[in-house]
């Protein structure tokens, strides 16, 4: 299920009140509804060795769902706070973290004895970001700030501050910078992950950057605006705007495509993008910043993850009721409060990421399949 609060204002939207990134989570998760008919060519599943497991946050389910990737089979449910958005590991693969938007929550996961630890929290977790070191989990509030748990004790360490709410993050590859995007202001601003100090100023991006994501290596940071339906590369040594990649065309005249989530392959080739308005994946060169391959999905797609060796990509839509949810319903919703909740169920698609070639059939799941995390054992 989606929340759209009058709780944020967008570039080019009335301003309602308070925050402004309603739009960044809800588009940073448009957890709607979703669908059509699958227009990818299937491609025989890889014969290789399949190990580890899929953990995909189910929105409208409350619960997060273990796939195992061999035999795609669904072999676990694992209950957790109300509306679980964003889901993320920790580098061990030992804990699961959730950031629940229904109740102000975040549900830590101990994965071997799957223990669930409720973190409250003062207002909605619409973001969330890990540490490389796997010490604390970054957590971005309606409140206007940065909750930093400590994975060791799931208890919140400290907070940082901000005047605008802290729309989407993420953390350097050494741990000591946060990239912090605000959606009002269309920009993105790095600062200290200990105290909060200004590293770098805000630096004009997209429109509405609702979602942010880094490069293995941590040269680029990148925002995928919503509004604009484009990606901006900022290369993060000399903070300037190094490329703009424009997304596909909306067929059902929506503009450009936009973009929810964007998450990069572990070998660095590849920055996934889910495309919200053209109802596809598609993939970024990091090299060239250009887009290698799309990928149809039969519903609205959300999250997307991505083997430990890169061999194989994972993409959860929405189900074929989420097509009726446009890209300009999910902003009126935005706009005026309403709640969107999923009401079909979902799909988990599995491709290669070199060709984006859909390997085998997709796998029905539940209701609102948000976000994935993928792990070697």
């Amino acid at each position: 299920m989606i929340y759209f609060e009058s709780t944020r204002s967008n570039q080019g939207l009335p301003v309602v009140t308070r925050g402004s990134s309603a739009l960044l989570s809800a588009v940073a998760l448009a957890l709607v509804v979703g669908c059509g008919s699958d227009k990818s060519s299937g491609a025989s599943p890889s014969t290789g060795a399949v190990t580890g497991h899929v953990y995909v946050s189910m929105t409208g389910d409350n619960e997060i769902i273990v796939i195992d990737p061999a035999t795609r089979a669904i072999t676990g449910h694992i209950p957790v706070g109300v509306n679980p958005a964003i889901l993320l590991g920790t580098p061990d693969n030992k804990k699961l973290y959730t950031a629940n938007w229904g109740d102000n929550t975040m549900s830590a996961v101990d994965v071997a004895t799957q223990k669930v630890t409720s973190i409250a929290l003062d207002s909605r977790p619409w973001v969330q970001a890990m540490s490389p070191d796997g010490k604390s989990v970054y957590v971005g509030l309606g409140s206007n700030k940065i909750a930093v748990i400590d994975t060791a004790t799931d208890a919140i360490a400290r907070n940082i501050t901000f005047s605008t709410l802290p729309a989407s993050i993420i953390v350097s590859p050494d741990g000591k910078t946060l990239y912090v995007a605000n959606v009002t202001g269309n920009s993105l601003q790095a600062v200290s992950a200990d105290t909060g100090d200004v590293i770098h100023p805000s630096l004009g991006v997209g429109v509405s950057p609702a979602w942010i994501t880094i490069s293995v290596d941590g040269a680029s940071v990148y925002t995928l605006n919503f509004l604009s339906g484009d990606v901006t590369v900022v290369d993060t040594a000399s903070w300037t705007v190094s490329a703009t990649v424009k997304g596909p065309i909306d067929p059902d005249g929506g503009g450009t495509s936009a973009g929810i989530i964007g998450n990069v392959t572990p070998n660095g080739s590849i920055l996934g993008v889910t495309d919200y308005g053209t109802v596809d994946v598609s993939a970024i060169d990091t090299k060239t910043n250009t887009i290698a391959w799309t990928l149809p999905t039969v519903g609205r797609p959300i999250g997307i993850g991505f083997s430990p060796d890169s061999s194989r990509g994972y993409v959860g839509d929405q189900g074929p009721s989420s097509i009726a949810v446009t890209p300009s319903i999910l902003v009126g919703a935005l706009i005026s409060g309403t709640v969107l909740k999923p009401t079909g169920d979902g799909l988990v698609t599995v491709f290669d990421p070199k060709t984006g070639a859909k390997m085998g059939d997709s796998i029905p799941v539940g209701k609102g399949p948000s976000s994935i995390v993928v792990t070697p054992n």
